[in-house]
């Protein structure tokens, strides 16, 4: 079941929670604190559980009123609930509410070296922009 996550504390201890599976976290790349009230400002922050067990989280903004463009900002699924079609039901979710929310595009960024992620976004239909860094490709989908 997917649930929307609107108290602060709850978006902190929920990232506390995943950020041995997130990078940007896990080496001090960004702050919890400072995270979470951007988060609890700005994102959409949903949580997959099942049976009183947190299973994975998507975070993304859909607030981009000019260019109409969300932007998933992280997605997660714990490793002993992948390929069970949690990560796909939450992006489903993320393109639906952004598509309410009068976006006409989603955008993510996903390391080049993440062959898996990457296959996962092409079988939800994004595909590769030309935007891209060093470490990153950017991926997006018409919605």
């Amino acid at each position: 079941m997917i649930k929307e996550i609107k108290l602060l504390t709850d978006i902190k201890e929920i990232l506390k929670f995943f950020t041995p599976y997130l990078d940007s976290m896990r080496t001090g790349e960004v702050n919890l604190d400072v995270i979470s009230m951007k988060y609890y400002e700005n994102a959409v922050f949903l949580t997959y559980i099942n049976q009183d067990k947190i299973m994975g989280m998507i975070s993304f903004y859909c607030n981009d009123k000019i260019n109409k463009m969300a932007f998933v900002s992280n997605i997660v699924v714990l490793p002993e609930y992948r390929r069970m079609g949690i990560g796909k039901e939450l992006m489903n979710e993320a393109f639906i509410r952004s598509k309410i929310a009068g976006m006409k595009t989603l955008e993510l960024e996903v390391n080049k070296k993440d062959f898996w992620a990457i296959s996962f976004y092409n079988k939800l239909g994004l595909i590769k922009t030309k935007k891209e860094s060093d470490r990153s490709y950017y991926m997006m989908k018409k919605l």
